[in-house]
């Protein structure tokens, strides 16, 4: 897994410091493992993670527990338990760490089409570090889902000009180029993206609304 746990033992004593290198090693180890129980059980991924964060887990226990709540079927409350986890600076919980917690929220709100949620979520995501391709993406298709398609032309843009091999980038531009009239644009991000990712059907998808919508403007 991502998370990783600082081992900052230089200052304590031998017998010390390896008590201490082993707890961290087995709540390390607990996390993983409550991590991975999510896709199997669930359910039960989700009591582990309540029972542990009782008896003491911290911030890796609710982290389980967001998780195992959205794989449950309850993705408002994981979403809004992973932003609450990732909006506080606690021990042991990077920043790195936090940022992806972001992400997943944002990602979460994305799926079951919460597009302010996702908004707000993935702008804290930016504010903590300004040019996550997957923070910049996630925002583009957040106000993609507003139907702000000036703000999601201008946020795509901005991704494509520091990582322009990003295809998925492409693709949220041309969908808004399309809602913006600019067809000959759409059609020019779509033909890229196709190029840089020619598995993707869902950019063949928008290729084809882009021509129809191309045919109409030219019978008009």
């Amino acid at each position: 897994m991502r998370i990783l746990f600082p081992l900052a033992l230089a200052l304590l004593s031998p017998p010390t410091a390896l008590a201490q290198s082993s707890a961290q090693l087995n709540e390390h180890q607990r996390y993983s493992a409550c991590m991975e129980r999510i896709a199997t059980e669930a359910v039960e991924a989700y009591e582990d993670a309540l029972a542990w964060k009782y008896d003491g887990g911290g911030w890796p226990a609710e982290h389980c527990q967001a998780r195992a709540l959205i794989a449950v079927g309850d993705p408002h409350t994981g979403a809004s338990l992973l932003e609450s986890i990732a909006s506080l600076e606690r021990p042991g919980l990077l920043m790195q760490e936090r940022l992806d917690m972001w992400l997943e929220a944002g990602t979460t709100w994305l799926e079951i089409e919460d597009f302010e949620a996702a908004e707000r979520s993935f702008a804290v995501a930016l504010a903590l570090v300004e040019l996550s391709p997957h923070a910049m993406l996630g925002h583009a298709k957040a106000y993609l889902g507003l139907e702000q398609f000036p703000a999601a032309e201008t946020a795509a843009s901005n991704l494509i000009e520091i990582y322009p091999d990003n295809a998925s980038a492409r693709a949220v531009r041309a969908e808004a180029r399309l809602n913006l009239g600019t067809l000959d644009q759409a059609m020019e991000d779509i033909l890229v993206a196709i190029e840089q990712q020619p598995d993707v059907v869902e950019h063949y998808v928008l290729r084809g609304r882009i021509s129809e919508a191309v045919r109409r403007s030219d019978a008009d």
